[in-house]
């Protein structure tokens, strides 16, 4: 819950934006590059003009952005930007005050928020949201009660720890007791357990050692490869790690998308690396 914290208290205030990325947000919407469409054709995520917050507090400032089918793409900015907002608001647990969300034509507005999930998508949200008390097992059968019989999920669970090895020698095991890179893995597993077309991860590397982080990225990677019909919406702050599991991106500042593009794009622009990240991304390969 950083983000609302941080967002600036008068309703209307946007924090003050670098001339250059504000020339390029001033084409519609902010995704007047071609670079910025889909890779694979019709959007499956669509969003447009969203404006969301939280009670009166006003945070996203007409938002649009797409997500194609089997694509993995970034949501970069400062601290306070409205990302983890976004995702809120795509998953309707904050209110979303205008603009439209569509999922594979279904209008995501229409659904009580308690049925988001049925339309494939699923939220691992900053902070994980996980049951402490109880074990990995337990947490992820929740993720999966809504979508199939106990065969089905159990099948999912054979699944979930393929893909996190870690956690099946851990299946027992109280989460509160496990580290925090392992309940991550319980987290997104968690997430998987309702077989999501979309998946929005929210800052998956918080709080977690430098070895971990990479762990984590190899395992998302991973998943993402061999998971062609996935597609992956990540906020992340780790720059560098998020660039190299995406196809495309954008920035966000002061609740709005200042600018999109290729992730070879965003490697090289040097004006949006030095106005949020401090200096340029270096470019694949030269790490």
């Amino acid at each position: 819950m950083s983000e609302r914290a941080s967002e600036p208290s008068g309703l209307g205030e946007r924090a003050s934006e670098p001339s250059a990325l504000r020339e390029r947000a001033g084409e519609p919407s902010g995704l007047g590059e071609r670079a910025s469409e889909p890779s694979g054709g019709r959007a499956l995520l669509e969003i447009r003009d969203l404006v969301a917050g939280y009670g009166v507090a006003q945070v996203l400032h007409g938002v649009s952005l797409e997500v194609g089918r089997g694509e993995t793409v970034a949501v970069l900015g400062p601290n306070g930007a409205g990302k983890s907002t976004l995702l809120r608001a795509i998953f309707q647990t904050c209110r979303v005050q205008g603009g439209s969300i569509t999922m594979d034509g279904q209008d995501v507005r229409a659904v009580a928020d308690y049925q988001v999930a049925t339309l494939g998508i699923a939220h691992v949200p900053e902070g994980r949201g996980l049951f402490p008390e109880l074990t990995v097992t337990q947490n992820l059968v929740l993720g999966g009660l809504k979508f199939g019989s106990r065969a089905v999920i159990g099948e999912r669970i054979e699944r979930v720890v393929e893909t996190f090895p870690r956690l099946k020698d851990r299946r027992q095991q109280v989460v509160g007791t496990m580290s925090g890179g392992e309940q991550q893995m319980v987290a997104i597993g968690r997430a998987l357990m309702s077989e999501p077309r979309v998946l929005l991860l929210d800052e998956p590397s918080l709080g977690l050692a430098p070895q971990v982080v990479e762990t984590i990225f190899a395992e998302l990677r991973s998943l993402a490869a061999s998971d062609a019909g996935l597609s992956v919406l990540i906020v992340e702050q780790r720059v560098q790690e998020a660039l190299d599991m995406c196809s495309r991106g954008y920035v966000m500042q002061g609740g709005e998308i200042v600018f999109s593009g290729t992730t070879e794009t965003l490697r090289g622009d040097a004006a949006m690396t030095s106005a949020f990240f401090g200096d340029t991304v270096p470019a694949e390969g030269e790490r």
